[in-house]
């Protein structure tokens, strides 16, 4: 989720002309980056160390790149995280339950994943549903046509 959102505050800066701006940032994430997983293989902390290390570096960017949103657009950092919260929430309920699904069905570990991803899109569209968040609808404006198309094709002709 962080991944995108910097995206999109980077994308800002090309936008605004700011290709000095974007590279700098660029370069000093690859420094923040090298440098938080050094620490954890130094320290030996072992994939989970490196997972952290990397969960650490994401956060740190983010707070890096929205910065400099805000000193463009104006949209600062406690508004882009108003605006995230009920998706964060979303999918943190979301992952919590899925990942649920592993203490309580023992089957193939391929079954599982296959499991667990049908069942998390699936409580991450209804929860979107129930909470009426305005991406699920844009999500299904810009695939209504695309389904037209498919069920034209498939549908038998008279």
């Amino acid at each position: 989720m962080l991944v995108a959102i910097q995206s999109i505050n980077l994308s800002v800066l090309q936008v605004k002309g700011r290709s000095d701006l974007f590279l700098k940032l660029g370069l000093i994430q690859k420094a923040t980056g090298f440098i938080a997983i050094s620490i954890a293989l130094l320290l030996r902390l072992g994939i989970m160390g490196l997972l952290w290390a990397m969960v650490i570096d994401s956060i740190m960017a983010y707070f890096i790149n929205a910065f400099y949103s805000k000193r463009f657009l104006g949209y600062s950092i406690p508004e882009q995280l108003k605006d995230l919260r009920p998706i964060f929430l979303i999918a943190v309920v979301m992952a919590g339950l899925t990942y649920s699904l592993s203490y309580l069905l023992t089957i193939n570990d391929i079954l599982m994943v296959l499991i667990q991803v049908v069942f998390g899109v699936s409580v991450y569209i209804l929860l979107s549903w129930i909470f009426k968040i305005e991406e699920l609808k844009t999500i299904y404006q810009i695939l209504q046509p695309i389904q037209k198309k498919i069920f034209k094709k498939v549908a038998p002709s008279r």
